[in-house]
């Protein structure tokens, strides 16, 4: 069973909120994924001050897809950390979270955006076109009518992170340095 299925499977929280419309199940799966990532990335031991800090999902440029996510992963924890979901007005603000998804909303600012967290250990996440070529850490894409990922080794190392090898198992490695290391 895939990891974005069975994660789907555990998830006990209502699919949408009472007074708004269904979550696609485009989006169930890629904040399956997105869960999944939390559980499967090691952050740099100075990362969280408490063992029970929250893991902090931050989300830059697309409101309705944090409502989506605070929906699903309500009260979900990341071993003993709390995963707390936070929108974001700032790039400032995101080199707090462990975790960033970037809207596509902000394609024309992404370059930038990745620049500034290049080096960080924060696990970017997007869903736009050549995402990881820009120094993204992790892309989404679509694959027919099937969410697929593919992963920028080379930008999730140099922030400090290792990804386990169940991660690395099921996605497409790519090797791209960071954005602003030419």
């Amino acid at each position: 069973m895939s990891i974005a299925l069975a994660s789907l499977l555990a998830f006990q929280s209502p699919l949408a909120a009472q007074d708004s419309a269904p979550i696609s199940l485009e989006n169930q799966v890629k904040i399956a994924f997105l869960y999944n990532f939390a559980r499967f990335v090691e952050w740099p031991r100075s990362t969280f001050a408490r063992p029970d800090a929250p893991v902090v999902l931050g989300v830059l440029g697309s409101d309705a897809f944090c409502a989506e996510m605070e929906t699903m992963l309500q009260g979900k924890l990341v071993d003993t950390h709390p995963l707390e979901i936070r929108r974001l007005r700032s790039v400032e603000q995101a080199q707090l979270s462990q975790i960033l998804f970037i809207g596509r909303s902000l394609q024309k600012d992404l370059a930038r955006i990745l620049g500034l967290l290049s080096g960080m250990p924060v696990l970017t996440v997007g869903d736009t076109d050549g995402f990881t070529s820009l120094g993204g850490m992790i892309g989404f894409r679509m694959e027919g009518n099937k969410v697929r990922f593919e992963i920028n080794i080379d930008a999730t190392q140099q922030g400090g992170l290792r990804l386990s090898s169940k991660l690395l198992s099921v996605a497409r490695v790519v090797h791209t340095a960071p954005a602003g290391n030419d």
